[in-house]
């Protein structure tokens, strides 16, 4: 393609899209799973037979979020959806059953992305209109073909985005 460019008055100049630095140098260590943080996240309950699931957000570490929702709060109103289903099931929260579903360091697009996570997951122990965006149902038909991460069964009915 270059001789031919050439042979045309074109000078053509090529960047080698993998390099030897590319794959040798990491410019910084990956973070561990428990410190990272401006997340939204699933958590499938690892009890025996038990599909429940919940989905949040949290600007903290996922550590910190996930011990919040093990231990009561002084108000028992405020309790976690998790924290209850572990303490009325004895379950226990295993962080192998947490994934990270996104990324987002801005408050607001976290909150969008919750919402959106919300619907598509449809999780059983989120409190339905505890988010701080509600997603128009315009958007359920989009919603439809983006992939459940939490269900361990990926044949569940997606009766909530019809």
């Amino acid at each position: 393609i270059k001789n031919i460019l050439k042979e045309h008055g074109v000078t053509a100049f090529y960047k080698p899209q993998n390099t030897l630095r590319q794959q040798l140098v990491k410019v910084k260590d990956k973070q561990p799973f428990e410190k990272r943080s401006n997340l939204v996240y699933g958590i499938t309950c690892g009890g025996e037979g038990c599909d429940e699931t919940y989905v949040g957000e949290t600007l903290q570490s996922i550590r910190a979020r996930l011990k919040q929702h093990q231990r009561p709060n002084s108000n028992p109103a405020q309790n976690s959806a998790v924290y209850r289903h572990l303490k009325d099931a004895g379950h226990v929260l295993d962080s192998k059953e947490v994934k990270i579903l996104d990324n987002e360091r801005d408050w607001r697009r976290r909150g969008i992305k919750e919402a959106i996570w919300e619907r598509v997951e449809d999780p059983t122990l989120n409190r339905k209109g505890g988010l701080r965006f509600s997603l128009s149902h315009s958007w359920d038909r989009a919603l439809f073909s983006v992939p459940r991460r939490l269900s361990r069964d990926s044949s569940l009915s997606r009766d909530k985005l019809h």
